[in-house]
């Protein structure tokens, strides 16, 4: 059986290697969202919170260009939440990916560049 570590045990997918490149990418993601000390800890062992800093940390070190978030600060307290909106942000504009977030969050939807929302099977342009 695989256990899957906070350092992402294969960054963007389950296989059991690093290339160099991606295991340094991870631990910067990891360290990023404050989870840099818990690199080996097993997943399992984590708490929810901490669990979803893992995955942000995940969607960070992708070389992809879009990032979807769905309520990526639910299980997260304020202070915390707060830098990892800073941390998505700065993934848009200073790293060029567009994040896409689902929230129910005022605070995650005032710090958006581009507001929409849906109500009642309409989309709306807000901001």
């Amino acid at each position: 059986m695989l256990s899957l570590t906070a350092g992402f045990q294969g960054t963007y997918g389950i296989r059991p290697f690093y290339t160099r490149k991606e295991k340094k990418r991870a631990q910067k993601a990891l360290q990023e969202v404050g989870m840099g000390r818990f690199f080996r800890n097993c997943y399992r062992e984590l708490s929810g919170g901490q669990q979803q800093r893992v995955a942000i940390a995940r969607a960070l070190a992708s070389p992809a260009k879009v990032l979807l978030a769905d309520e990526p600060t639910g299980n997260l307290d304020e202070e915390i939440a707060d830098e990892i909106i800073k941390i998505l942000m700065k993934s848009a504009h200073e790293m060029g990916k567009s994040v896409i977030v689902v929230t129910h969050s005022k605070k995650i939807a005032d710090a958006a560049d581009v507001v929409l929302k849906i109500h009642e099977g309409k989309l709306y342009h807000l901001v």
